[in-house]
């Protein structure tokens, strides 16, 4: 059926009392081919604080103008924990609009404004490739509220190539909530929604 899976827990990426506290846990710039969360290719792998210092992640300008350029060679864009500001991310939001290769997109940890996230949502009404989101936020969380979860609440109507999608700590609330229900009514695509930590409650 089209039974929706939503997320209701919350287990952190980032921190582990298992790790000592002179470690820390970071994105594996190597994606593995091996399930992990939201069943992506994403792996986590733990590193002494020096050598994240030496760490080279991919400058952002480069990943983003190949976006907008409809790379074929770039499926997985991973842009999480990376301090985006609202320019990067409406330039994301456009690039979006026209590419037709991207599969998977991770922009996790960036704290989302409401207007680059009513932009991405924008963005997601004309995508047809996109299958994978994650737009969550562990730690100081995003600003979305009612205005975003509207705004994406529309663009799920007309989405139909999004299956999972994780806004996990993005501050949605009860009226959020209820704004984004309603888009199941249309919506038949997505199948894991991720929505810890946005105090909805039982109401929502």
């Amino acid at each position: 059926g089209n039974t929706k899976q939503t997320l209701r827990t919350n287990q952190p990426l980032l921190c582990s009392s298992a790790f000592p506290k002179e470690k820390l846990l970071v994105p594996c710039v190597v994606k593995k081919e091996r399930e992990s969360r939201f069943s992506t290719r994403r792996s986590f792998v733990c590193f002494q604080v020096s050598d994240c210092m030496e760490l080279q992640l991919p400058e952002i300008g480069p990943l983003i103008q190949r976006a907008h350029r409809n790379d074929p060679t770039l499926a997985d864009l991973d842009l999480s924990l990376r301090d985006l500001e609202d320019e990067i991310l409406h330039e994301l939001a456009a690039a979006l609009k026209e590419n037709t290769i991207l599969k998977f997109v991770d922009i996790c940890d960036n704290e989302i404004s409401t207007e680059a996230f009513v932009a991405l949502a924008d963005a997601l009404k004309n995508n047809r490739a996109l299958s994978v989101l994650d737009m969550s936020n562990r730690f100081e969380g995003n600003h979305i509220g009612v205005v975003g979860a509207a705004a994406l609440a529309d663009a799920l109507r007309a989405n139909r190539s999004l299956t999972i999608l994780d806004i996990s700590g993005s501050d949605l609330g009860v009226d959020g909530a209820v704004a984004l229900a309603n888009a199941f009514e249309v919506n038949t695509a997505l199948t894991t929604l991720g929505l810890a930590s946005n105090s909805i409650g039982t109401a929502g």
